[in-house]
């Protein structure tokens, strides 16, 4: 990968990197939305759909910003496939089943799937048709 572009993907986390929220808390936490990128369906799930579909987790900034990987110059984000939806505060990012994600200002970035799925912490039960665990295995 070009330095240019790891420079660009490290401006890119301190950009999104919220520094607190309306009531000037920080935001360490992030609520998501996970479907499972290993689950196996007949169609995708769009942006607007995996909140219908998703099981509720938590996963740290600091966490998530451990998964981000190098994107590779032929990974591209689909947004009909979406397993994941991020949001710290005011900020949402989609991943979609290949583990790439799209940022709150539409830059393409990629996730290690196994590490993101391993730093989910359930908030809450799962009766949407996703999978039970992280893993969505």
């Amino acid at each position: 990968m070009k330095r240019s572009s790891l420079l660009g993907l490290w401006a890119l986390l301190v950009a999104c990197n919220p520094q607190g929220d309306a009531s000037g808390q920080a935001t360490d936490a992030g609520r998501v939305s996970y479907y499972g990128f290993d689950v196996q369906r007949i169609t995708g799930l769009l942006e607007q759909e995996i909140d219908d579909y998703g099981c509720p987790f938590e996963i740290s900034r600091s966490d998530f910003d451990r998964t981000i990987v190098p994107l590779s110059d032929d990974q591209v984000y689909n947004p009909s496939d979406v397993r994941a939806k991020v949001v710290f505060g005011a900020d949402v990012f989609y991943i979609d089943r290949s583990g790439v994600g799209k940022s709150p200002n539409g830059d393409a970035f990629a996730v290690d799937k196994t590490a993101f799925a391993s730093a989910l912490v359930s908030t809450g039960s799962c009766d949407r048709g996703a999978p039970a665990g992280p893993g969505g295995d």
